[in-house]
């Protein structure tokens, strides 16, 4: 029985002594496997959807159908105000082409349109016999090859007037009356020779 008895003590200290000899290396079997940093992939949200990057866009990908085309804006042209100096007169055009943006005295051409009178309220225009009185603050607009058409506040001036002043609290809208014109052209002159 002896030896049975050591036989069985011997696999007992064997058994612990490996038990033993395991548990650190469990240990550090468990320890490389929490401390083992996870891949990039696991942070490409970071990258992607990072909220300080001033260049980020939406990554949704855009389901919605293409645009059209916008319905293209009419050419307009404005009486922006007249000057009248030593019997000469002078009258001041803005419009959306270039072509539009003149100081004309009488006998000038504008849109196809000769000056044949300024006075301190408005212009007279001529072209092909055809007459227009044209007030301050009015103006003209044609829809691509069509006529051009008497139009009073040209919507060009109301979108160029409230970009001008960013959003100032004092931005009045027009109701498309040639006094309310009037009154923004005056109170902007004010701004622009108060600086």
């Amino acid at each position: 029985m002896n030896y049975e008895v050591g036989k069985a003590k011997g696999l007992l200290v064997a058994a612990v002594l490996c038990l033993l000899l395991s548990v650190p290396a469990l240990g550090r079997a468990q320890e490389s496997r929490s401390s083992a940093a996870p891949g990039f992939e696991s942070f490409r949200i970071v990258v992607d959807r990072n909220i300080f990057d001033p260049n980020r866009r939406e990554s949704r990908p855009e389901t919605s159908p293409a645009p059209e085309d916008p319905a293209p804006q009419p050419d307009q042209l404005a009486l922006t105000g007249v000057l009248i100096y030593e019997g000469e007169g002078v009258a001041f055009f803005e419009g959306t082409e270039p072509d539009y943006n003149v100081d004309l005295k009488q006998g000038g051409t504008v849109a196809g349109y000769r000056i044949v009178e300024i006075r301190t309220d408005g212009i007279k225009l001529s072209k092909n016999g055809r007459e227009i009185e044209l007030p301050v603050g009015s103006g003209l607009s044609k829809r691509h090859e069509g006529e051009w058409e008497l139009s009073s506040a040209p919507s060009f001036l109301d979108r160029r007037e409230s970009s001008s002043n960013q959003g100032a609290a004092d931005a009045e809208s027009s109701d498309s009356s040639s006094t309310d014109l009037l009154e923004t052209l005056r109170k902007r002159r004010q701004r622009e020779v108060g600086r």
